[in-house]
This record gives structure tokens, sequence and C-alpha cells, in this order.
């Protein structure tokens, strides 16, 4: 999962216990801008990104 640093990585480690115990297993990725993360996704390098969308990938990258 990529997220950006501070409090959405904080978040996200919350959802990641959450997630453990339902058997998922996440990684967090911190990034230190909102595009790096849109990149990685579009390269594949990370499998989700809990900052853009769809349509955002669409129109951007």
């Amino acid at each position: 999962m990529g997220v950006t640093q501070g409090l959405h990585a904080e978040i996200m480690e919350e959802v990641k216990k959450e997630a453990a115990k339902q058997g998922i297993n996440m990684e967090i990725v911190e990034f230190s801008d909102f595009v790096t993360p849109d990149v990685a996704l579009d390269n594949g390098e990370i499998d989700m990104n809990s900052i853009q969308h769809q349509p955002f990938l669409d129109n951007v990258v």
C-alpha cells in the first residue's frame, strides 16, 4: 500500500493491524510526495495506493 509520510502512514499502520486479523498481509510503503506513489502504482512497483483513484491516474500519469 503506497501512502504519504506522517499521519497518513500512521493511519494505514492501524488498517494493517485490522487487515492482519482477517488474514490479509499488507506492506506499507511511504512516499514523501503525492505523485511518486501514482507512478509506482502505474509501474507495478506497488499493488495499491490509498491516495488517488483510477480516473486521476488515467488523466495524469
